[in-house]
């Protein structure tokens, strides 16, 4: 199958790319703005943008597609077996620990050299975004 053979498809169960980005995008604004938005974990975080998701297909699809709400009752399960695995556990450590206000000052992608190691990919300052930074200063 080629790949317009799968986007027309897709478009057909789904609808549009451009109207289901723009409903799942304005669902993940409104949870990003809420009051307890920074005090859930990233696993929570994702399981409701994921549902954000398969809401917007939903919209702008076919409703009565089972695989969307299979996924948003899978996306679900997932956090609530974690909260119930950390409550009969609660001494054990996670995974991967949850830190409500990380520190990312060391941070950066493999790609992206750290501060003095090579050349900086844009300038400091972002005057120049999208331009590499020559050093320059400017």
């Amino acid at each position: 199958m080629e790949i317009k053979d799968t986007l027309a498809e897709r478009r057909k169960r789904y609808g549009s790319f451009v109207d289901n980005s723009t409903i799942s995008q304005k669902i993940k604004e409104t949870m990003r703005a809420s009051p307890n938005w920074a005090n859930l974990s990233t696993d929570k975080k994702e399981c409701l943008e994921m549902i954000a998701y398969k809401i917007s297909r939903l919209l702008t699809g076919d409703p009565e597609y089972h695989d969307n709400w299979h996924d948003i009752e899978g996306y679900a399960r997932l956090v609530a077996d974690e909260i119930l695995r950390k409550q009969k556990e609660p001494d054990q450590i996670p995974l991967f620990a949850y830190d409500p206000k990380p520190n990312f000052e060391n941070f950066s992608y493999a790609a992206t050299p750290k501060a003095g190691e090579g050349p900086a990919l844009y300038d400091a300052d972002d005057s120049g975004v999208g331009v590499p930074d020559t050093g320059s200063g400017n």
